[in-house]
């Protein structure tokens, strides 16, 4: 009986195990094949950052080719939200906004283009204005641009972009009026343009304020928020064309250079305290093809902006001017000045027709650059600018730069008497066949005005120290880093007794090993922190101690 009531489970059992085995196999997935169009849906992140208090992270996600987003995450409590199109993201300094530009849908875009509409007949760029307390977004229509100090919260300036005409559509219905008298012609409106310049919107980010100013081109805030240099063409009423320097804290406007509309004003800088500005200014209103811009300074106890009168000083070589495309910079302490000098560029012959142009390419083997080189490079070429100093308490001017040494690296922030300057024009031929990149290193003494060589035919690039102490450097072909301190005679190996390579040990090409990198330098450049291939190696640059 047992084993009759055993047989009839089993035959029971084996269709339903039988079943549920075949139940529990999943169907088979069909994947897509790759192929060429899949490529655009593919994501990626082009931009990523913390705010300052390491509360809130921003970062886009956006498809190869399409529309993508900007999403903003609480670190606290994973919260997030996100905007479509945004782009030229910044974060505020007090980490309570975020703004950004908003970009026009790209499809819609290509529908225009694809049926031919004018530049100024597609859509404009909008400018986002994200709260990270409140979790909302504001957005403004028709923006140019925007700014935010660099280390100060609060604070928005933007270029608006000039509203598009609408014209009104002819009434076919209506009947043609009588002719009468021509009335007299209106005074005709300046637009908002390139050459007159736009709208510019100053802001607090909390919308609490805000005021306007008319035909703004440039504009730069105090790296500390403590005020906003514009220029304006001018409105012809309440403001004048010139330069202006709005305090943020009073709220007061000052006007340092008075000019009119067609005079040009470039290269708006403001020293790291917020109490000296510099700017380029030319009055010359004809289409001369050379201009003669002039550096100008102002601080609080002058009434206006006064000429530093570089261009007939004798530091400078003969005939060069001061380049337009050079934006002065003041050092860290704000003593000194840093702007570019050229030489004036050469002037084509206006009174030659188009037949009468000779179009002839000239190039030879001893040229420095391979002629492809020389076409990349052309236009960077002729807006080559040389780095000159002006120092405000020794009133002294200096070029540090020159055409067969062009390269300029400042010391201590600016801060510092001396420049390391350096150049590959003995080396430049050699780059054709040879891969090597050699260059020469020298000191520049801005008091003495005088240039020491440091070293040769070195492998690599040199730097200084931050506080301008050293000069230092990783010679490829030595496999070694060198220092040379400021005011000796002598370049030093640095070397550690407990280790010899600071190079890729596992560099199998036909070329030096490529060094692992520095971390930088400890307080007042006393030791040089160096990585191998796993730690980091504090260095002594005088090599007394290790």
């Amino acid at each position: 009986m047992k084993k009759l009531v055993f047989l009839m489970i089993l035959i029971v059992s084996i269709p339903l195990w039988a079943q549920k085995k075949t139940q529990s196999k999943p169907a088979p997935i069909q994947k897509k094949a790759l192929d060429h169009t899949v490529y655009d849906g593919w994501n990626e992140i082009t931009y990523k950052a913390i705010t300052p208090d390491g509360r809130y992270a921003a970062f886009t996600i956006n498809p190869q080719d399409g529309d993508g987003k900007v999403v903003f995450y609480n670190l606290d409590n994973n919260q997030h939200d996100s905007v479509k199109r945004a782009d030229n993201i910044s974060l505020s300094w007090d980490s309570k906004y975020a703004v950004f530009k908003i970009r026009p849908q790209q499809k819609l875009v290509k529908d225009l283009r694809r049926q031919k509409k004018k530049k100024e007949d597609l859509p404009l760029d909008s400018l986002g204005v994200y709260s990270f307390q409140s979790r909302k977004a504001e957005k403004i229509p028709d923006v140019k641009s925007y700014k935010m100090p660099e280390k100060a919260g609060g604070w928005l300036a933007y270029l608006s972009e000039p509203k598009k005409e609408v014209k009104p559509k002819p009434d076919a219905n209506k009947t043609e009026a009588p002719k009468t008298d021509p009335p007299k012609k209106a005074k005709k409106v300046r637009k908002n343009s390139e050459e007159n310049g736009h709208t510019l919107v100053l802001r607090k980010l909390d919308g609490s304020s805000k005021i306007s100013y008319g035909y703004v081109k440039e504009y730069v805030f105090a790296k500390y928020g403590q005020a906003l240099l514009f220029t304006s063409t001018g409105n012809d009423s309440t403001l004048k064309a010139g330069v202006y320097w709005h305090d943020l804290a009073s709220g007061k406007l000052t006007v340092l250079h008075e000019g009119k509309p067609k005079f040009k004003y470039k290269g708006l800088a403001v020293s790291e305290d917020g109490t000296k500005a510099a700017f380029l200014f030319d009055n010359d209103t004809t289409k001369a093809q050379i201009r003669h811009f002039e550096l100008f300074h102002w601080e609080p106890s002058m009434t206006k902006a006064t000429l530093l009168d570089v261009t007939h000083s004798l530091s400078l070589p003969l005939n060069w001017i001061v380049s337009e495309h050079f934006t002065p910079q003041f050092s860290k302490n704000g003593q000194k000045v840093y702007f570019g000098a050229a030489p004036p560029p050469l002037e084509q012959d206006t009174t030659l027709l188009t037949e009468e142009i000779v179009q002839v390419e000239v190039w030879g083997g001893n040229d420095e650059y391979i002629y492809p080189q020389q076409l990349k490079r052309l236009d960077n070429e002729k807006k080559r600018s040389y780095m000159a100093v002006v120092d405000f308490d020794s009133s002294y001017v200096a070029t540090i730069a020159t055409p067969e040494i062009p390269d300029v690296e400042l010391g201590d922030e600016g801060n510092a008497t001396v420049a390391l300057v350096t150049t590959n024009k003995p080396y430049r031929k050699q780059t054709t066949w040879d891969q090597s990149n050699f260059s020469d290193f020298y000191l520049f003494d801005m008091h003495t005005r005088s240039m020491k060589v440091v070293a040769q035919q070195v492998g690599g690039n040199a730097r200084l120290s931050p506080k301008a102490k050293y000069a230092f450097w990783f010679n490829e072909a030595d496999t070694a880093w060198f220092s040379h301190r400021v005011g000796s005679d002598s370049v030093l190996e640095i070397i550690h007794p407990k280790k010899k390579i600071f190079v890729d040990e596992e560099n199998d090409s036909p070329d030096y090993a490529n060094e692992y990198g520095s971390v930088g330098w400890t307080t007042h450049d006393a030791q040089f922190l160096v990585y191998d291939r796993y730690d980091i190696w504090a260095l002594d640059p005088k090599n007394k101690k290790q």
